[in-house]
């Protein structure tokens, strides 16, 4: 009843509605959209993987007029490169892009960061190669999933799943835990020879647990997916005040909604493959307030596929 006379929604971090089935995109579009007269959504990544059927659910739910009341289907193969693969219909590519922007234009108006925030200071993006030899489970591991893909196909990042003992997943979490140790010897002799402060990025929660232990003489603040919703702000809170040195943090909990522009460095011990939740874990720190140069490190561990 609260939500009957209202005129304007504005929500933001809208990329994350793309899956219609999700709660709170359900929430969104069948509970709460319905009352208001205008919804204003905002995003800095519309698409986060770049692909036009991402932001299908928003244009069929907020402006179905904008691609002509298409269907999930005729969406698909008109702008998705649809397909009729394997495993049924695959709607992951592009088509008729510029035909699609062209549309858009009706619906989403675009700025770049560069454009709004003109006196934002540099960003800058390294690879650091760390460990000097594959253990031997990672090294079997490799040979396992080149038995069933390309390079080809991991470079393209085409796969969703391995048949057989590996599961791509499964894999990443152990490249990921296997690099803990050289990361860590990496992350301590930067902390130790600097005065800066730092955010470590992860993916897996135990692998922010290991590096969370070897940093324990620099009492590391951390969040991650178990740490509640208000206790996190806090966390970042005091971080940004200065409290605390070095955040160890998960990036889908800790890369979007929180401003950290105390802080120049960040580290990702792992990475998204997802680019878009990368480049929102980077903009915690370069973001309108940043008065340094923000200088992000991706460490590879040495010889592995999933790096």
């Amino acid at each position: 009843s609260r939500l009957r006379e209202q005129n304007l929604l504005v929500y933001d971090e809208a990329h994350r509605i793309k899956e219609p089935t999700a709660a709170r995109s359900k929430a969104l579009y069948q509970k709460i959209a319905p009352h208001f007269k205008r919804v204003l959504l905002l995003s800095g990544t519309a698409m986060p993987n770049k692909r036009p059927i991402e932001i299908y659910p928003v244009l069929h739910n907020f402006a179905p007029e904008v691609i002509d009341y298409k269907n999930r289907f005729e969406y698909g193969l008109k702008y998705c490169a649809g397909f009729e693969g394997k495993w049924g219909w695959d709607f992951s590519g592009a088509s008729n892009v510029e035909e699609l922007k062209e549309k858009l234009k009706a619906f989403i108006f675009t700025r770049r960061k560069s454009e709004v925030e003109h006196e934002l200071p540099e960003k800058s993006l390294e690879i650091v190669v760390i460990g000097e030899t594959l253990s031997p489970k990672i090294a079997k591991l490799d040979r396992e999933l080149l038995k069933l893909h390309s390079p080809r196909d991991l470079l393209k990042k085409k796969i969703a799943g391995v048949e057989g003992e590996i599961h791509i997943a499964t894999y990443r979490r152990e490249v990921g835990l296997s690099k803990v140790k050289a990361s860590l010897d990496f992350i301590t002799s930067e902390i130790e020879n600097s005065e800066e402060r730092f955010i470590i990025f992860c993916v897996h929660k135990d692998v922010v647990l290991g590096i969370t232990k070897g940093l324990e003489p620099f009492s590391p603040s951390v969040i991650t997916g178990d740490t509640p919703m208000a206790k996190r702000q806090k966390i970042a809170q005091d971080f940004q005040e200065n409290k605390t040195r070095v955040l160890v943090a998960n990036i889908q909990a800790a890369g979007i909604g929180f401003n950290l522009t105390s802080c120049s460095r960040i580290i990702f011990v792992e990475y998204s493959y997802v680019p878009g939740d990368n480049e929102q874990a980077i903009d915690r720190a370069h973001r309108l307030g940043q008065k340094r140069n923000v200088r992000a490190q991706f460490l590879f561990f040495k010889d592995s596929l999933a790096r």
